[in-house]
């Protein structure tokens, strides 16, 4: 067999595997938030609202991150949920540490960046950061 061949159907069957954890992480994502009524596409846990979704095979890409309490840890708990459900499926996290909304003037990027560093986020290029699984 040819190794161009061989090689192909390695990487096929890696990102095959890749898909499959991503799909579960995403059911059990679901399976422990409760649904925000207000947002169809968002979830809440700990009393944090998140948009956590797949991209492409690649990786979960949290995109969004509120807590409707600050200065209570329900941002580390909803990390912590995050970052573990990741490690158990095996998945590659990523996002985007940008201060935007009511956020601006209480965190910067870099105040962002740092937080998520704590979780084992690493930074690409710009604001996007990278996590792989433990």
């Amino acid at each position: 067999m040819k190794a161009e061949h061989l090689i192909t159907r390695y990487l096929g069957e890696k990102k095959g595997d890749l898909q499959s954890s991503l799909d579960a992480y995403m059911a059990e994502y679901k399976a422990k938030t409760e649904p925000n009524f207000i947002d169809r596409s968002s979830r809440i846990i700990h009393d944090m609202w998140l948009e956590v979704r797949q991209l492409a095979g690649e990786s979960i890409h949290l995109s969004f991150m509120l807590t409707l309490e600050q200065g209570q840890g329900n941002a580390h708990r909803a990390m912590k949920f995050l970052t573990d459900l990741a490690d158990k499926h095996k998945v590659p996290m990523s996002l985007i540490a940008k201060a935007t909304g009511d956020l601006k003037g209480k965190m910067t990027s870099a105040g962002l960046k740092k937080f998520y560093g704590k979780y084992g986020f690493v930074e690409q290029r710009g604001a996007h950061m990278w996590r792989d699984p433990k």
